[in-house]
């Protein structure tokens, strides 16, 4: 099984996956008939972890290249991975792993 088949395994089953923190920690809530997907989870979790970051940042794509409010301040959005990359006015670039931290200016 790959690790978008076990998300899309989970979440089918009405359960809910979600990349917390900064590089390692997933969250997760899954019903109990779907329990036995929690031993290959914990197995792939390394590989789960970024299809799932990638996936909570699609909707800065339109915005690569523009400006974006980050908790640090106004920014650059550079590049988006399973983190967000942006450039401060000072030129310095700092990598954003909570898609919520990067908000596009209207």
């Amino acid at each position: 099984m790959s690790p978008q088949e076990l998300i899309n395994a989970i979440e089918l089953s009405g359960g809910v996956l979600e990349a917390a923190g900064r590089v390692d920690r997933l969250r997760y809530r899954l019903p109990a008939h779907a329990a036995t997907l929690l031993d290959e989870l914990r197995r792939m979790k390394p590989e789960v972890i970024p299809v799932l970051r990638r996936r909570s940042f699609t909707h800065l794509l339109p915005f690569l290249g523009k400006r974006v409010w980050t908790p640090a301040g106004p920014a650059t959005l550079e590049r988006l991975e399973d983190y967000a990359l942006v450039e401060m006015p000072s030129g310095d670039r700092v990598r954003w792993y909570d898609a919520a931290g990067v908000i596009p200016y209207a």
